[in-house]
């Protein structure tokens, strides 16, 4: 099933030429081939390529040898011809994504792996630079697999995986180095410590929460051995061994292991001690002794913010209210003081979710106790800044009379005027109430009494920036025109414009969105962005004629500039045409824009389902078509679309069986993800796929399903599937 893609992140240039000759090395393992008509296109391909080079047409040429690969990707030698040749037409990153390719299939020497791992690394490609790591460890002989280098790099690569989000790729690599780690007094250990630099300490940590969370209760455990050892850890180790013992479910002995730790750590940072204490006691039935314990904690600590808002929030739990209500004070004026230098702070740090959360009930009590001149006051204290993003203070606006008592306040002081009155504070308050029109009149009020222009721009920006994050096009619209009018931008900035253009189009005002769009194009004519919202707004209008020739214009004229953010917005110009092409039924021309896209991005899995469910849906390049999808589902497995894609390849080709079993697990993450009308098409698929596996009742209710899904989004799909749901 295709999706709208977005705007990729290219990688930033490294040394390129290093990769021209590993490149030819052989592929290990090298993949079954491809059939002969997959062989022959290849080859069809490179020879083109070959001519077309000859003639010196290179830009054309390496789009052929970039097909030829992909429809046989055995060959590193052509992979080496790409990377040289967008190298010498000064396409630096297009090479790189293709000698990246090389070194994911093994055809790069381990040197050069471990720089190309470093690169992915500092462009913030975590996943893959693990992946480049896992391939050096690959090629390592077994002695030095086993080295004090290996064991770096495991570590590294565990690190990256953590940061990605694969816990359990992370707590593989990291059950990998136990052994070593584990060896205790020695050479070996006293020299991966002096590796370490001192932050032995600090990786077993991180290491044992990889493991809790990840599941891996032994494992956690023999790191957290391993950090109670650790003289530099003394006083956090029985927090370790608490962790350990609740994942194992052992609450009495996690209670134990705590007090210890709050008995040795005279300040502890973080909540994470307080709400695990509080965990265990009530997995232990025993909630009543919450209250007390941590008074005990707070008695000897009365300055920690994290042990006061904790001890608040037990006693929230348990109906004291008054009680509580001045330990969240406390907590506030921490936050306060600390945001205020001028108070003499001690250097009290309050976490934000802490002096948020204590605000917030604070809020509560007086809204209880109908007071909103404290709660006022109270907004201000906390800062409105915080309140335009931070739901739990957003939430005391759900009293609507409470609410507006407040802005009836916030309306008197305004009339009063004079040092009192701060617009932008009741700007800010009037978006986090949504009451925009409230906020926009403020806002008008801010920017005129600001004397310098900085401060203007600061306070559109503000203000556009909240009305688009909400959705606000109609609002957003109307305070840019005003904007324009008082200085709210720079002169000739076409920015206020290109916004302008998008609020008008979703606000279903074309020509007016186009008249902007044209205006921020003519004021930089060199923006590939500006040009790209002429042509998305036609495409939002479904104005498909004009939006394919203002895309079409827009590819000719940036796609010699090889600057990222334009070839961002190629990428998606590119596809926003095969959306067009597809919708007027040219399929063939819609599949040429994703191959164009794939031949620039050649990992880019939403370009790879998207032409694979093309190709499926055609029947056409069925083998190429699955592979495609598959990959896109091994990069984001949780995409019910990309497996929609691979289960109609399947059931193309034949497979029912594999195909039903894709195609279930399609509907069920798009269900967990919430469905939308549109994505009945998966059920019409999954009956298809049932029916010609002999599964008749299923394929009913499935078609049935997509029926009434479809019926409004894609009525005559919804017909077809109901009539093949009736049918005998």
């Amino acid at each position: 099933m295709p999706l709208r893609r977005l705007a990729v992140n290219a990688a930033r240039l490294a040394s390129v030429a290093a990769c021209l000759t590993a490149l030819t090395a052989p592929l290990q393992p090298t993949p079954a081939p491809p059939e002969r008509s997959q062989l022959a296109r290849a080859a069809a391909y490179h020879a083109a390529g070959v001519g077309l080079y000859d003639q010196g047409d290179l830009s054309a040429a390496l789009r052929c040898y970039q097909r030829a690969w992909r429809w046989d990707p055995r060959q590193p030698e052509r992979l080496a011809e790409i990377v040289s040749l967008a190298f010498s037409l000064e396409r630096p990153e297009e090479a790189m994504r293709y000698a990246l390719l090389g070194a994911e299939r093994g055809a790069v020497d381990p040197a050069l792996l471990r720089r190309m791992a470093l690169l992915a690394k500092e462009t913030e490609d975590y996943g893959r630079a693990a992946r480049l790591y896992r391939r050096w460890l690959a090629q390592q002989p077994t002695g030095e697999a086993k080295g004090l280098n290996a064991l770096m790099v495991r570590l590294e690569a565990a690190q990256l995986e953590y940061i990605d989000g694969d816990v359990q790729a992370a707590a593989q690599l990291y059950a990998e180095t136990l052994p070593a780690i584990s060896q205790g007094a020695g050479e070996a250990a006293d020299r991966f410590r002096a590796a370490l630099g001192g932050s032995f300490g600090s990786v077993l940590e991180v290491m044992s929460l990889c493991f809790l969370e990840a599941g891996r209760k032994a494992d956690a455990e023999k790191a957290v051995a391993l950090l109670a050892a650790e003289p530099d850890a003394v006083t956090e180790a029985p927090y370790w061994q608490a962790r350990v013992a609740l994942a194992r479910g052992d609450a009495v002995t996690a209670v134990d292991k705590l007090m210890q730790y709050f008995d040795r750590h005279r300040d502890p940072v973080g909540a994470t001690p307080y709400e695990l204490l509080v965990e265990a006691l009530t997995r232990l039935g025993d909630s009543a002794r919450t209250v007390p314990l941590l008074e005990q904690i707070v008695a000897t600590r009365p300055n920690q913010p994290d042990a006061v808002f904790a001890l608040a929030q037990a006693k929230h739990r348990a109906g004291d209210r008054e009680g509580a209500t001045g330990l969240y004070e406390r907590v506030v004026a921490w936050g306060d003081a600390e945001e205020d230098p001028s108070t003499g702070s001690q250097g009290v740090a309050v976490s934000g979710e802490a002096y948020l959360t204590s605000a917030a009930r604070l809020l509560e009590e007086q809204r209880r106790q109908g007071q909103p001149g404290g709660a006022l006051d109270l907004y201000r204290r906390v800062d409105a800044a915080w309140v335009l993003s931070v739901p739990t203070i957003e939430e005391t606006f759900d009293d609507a009379d409470f609410t507006q008592a407040v802005f009836d306040r916030l309306a008197a002081s305004r009339k009063v005027g004079g040092g009192a009155f701060d617009p932008r504070f009741a700007a800010r308050l009037a978006i986090a109430a949504r009451r925009y029109r409230t906020a926009g009149a403020y806002y008008r009020d801010a920017i005129n009494a600001a004397s310098e222009q900085e401060q203007r721009e600061e306070l559109t920006a503000e203000w556009i920036d909240q009305l688009l994050s909400q959705g606000e096009f109609a609002e957003s619209a109307e305070a840019i025109a005003w904007t324009l009018q008082h200085r709210g931008w720079e002169k000739d900035d076409p920015a206020p414009h290109y916004h302008l253009a998008g609020s008008l189009a979703m606000s279903d005002e074309t020509d007016a969105a186009i008249d902007a769009a044209r205006e921020a194009v003519r004021l930089d004519p060199d923006s590939a962005e500006f040009a790209g919202r002429l042509a998305w707004v036609s495409y939002q209008a479904k104005r498909y004629d004009d939006a394919a020739a203002a895309y079409e214009a827009l590819i000719q004229r940036f796609d010699e500039d090889q600057d990222p953010a334009t070839r961002a917005v190629l990428m998606d110009a590119r596809a926003a045409l095969s959306n067009i092409c597809q919708t007027q039924g040219k399929h063939e021309a819609a599949e040429e824009w994703l191959e164009q896209a794939l031949d620039e991005f050649p990992d880019d899995y939403a370009v790879k389902n998207d032409l694979g469910y093309l190709w499926a849906d055609r029947g056409v390049n069925l083998k190429l078509a699955r592979r495609l999808a598959a990959e896109a589902v091994t990069e984001k497995p949780d995409n019910g679309a990309y497996w929609d894609s691979l289960g109609w390849a399947d059931y193309r080709l034949g497979d029912f069986g594999a195909a039903a079993e894709s195609l279930e697990k399609a509907v069920a993450l798009a269900e967990l993800a919430g469905m939308s009308p549109g994505d009945g098409v998966m059920f019409d698929h999954l009956g298809d796929a049932y029916a010609a596996a002999g599964r008749t009742k299923e394929a009913r209710r499935a078609w049935s399903r997509a029926a009434a899904m479809l019926k409004e989004a894609d009525p005559p799909t919804a017909k077809k599937a109901a009539a093949k749901a009736k049918a005998d």
